[in-house]
């Protein structure tokens, strides 16, 4: 209970920074994002926010093909249930793009 309760801390934490960056970015349709669903283009919504992934996806440790399989989409749900929330902070804001509309 008392790990659950770090992870909502956490997912919190993430959500609040991301409020705060949202502010200064340009916001990205769900039609934008479609278009992006390839190895040499790939991005990825997580938690309301649009990530450029293609430069990350040879370094996944879950491989490229984890990734893929949810380019130009919203991989919130399966993100969320194999990282932990503070991982997207750690290595997503080279990668970001804006904020998800």
């Amino acid at each position: 209970q008392q790990q659950q309760q770090q992870q909502e801390q956490q997912q919190q934490r993430t959500h609040e920074l991301n409020l705060e960056l949202n502010n200064n970015m340009s916001a990205v349709t769900k039609e934008e994002l479609a278009k992006h669903t390839t190895a040499d283009d790939c991005w990825i919504a997580v938690d309301g926010q649009v990530y450029n992934v293609t430069d990350f996806l040879g370094d996944h440790p879950g491989g490229k093909k984890a990734i893929l399989l949810y380019a130009g989409k919203d991989a919130t749900e399966e993100f969320m249930m194999l990282h932990k929330p503070d991982i997207i902070v750690k290595y997503g804001e080279s990668l970001k793009v804006g904020p998800l509309k």
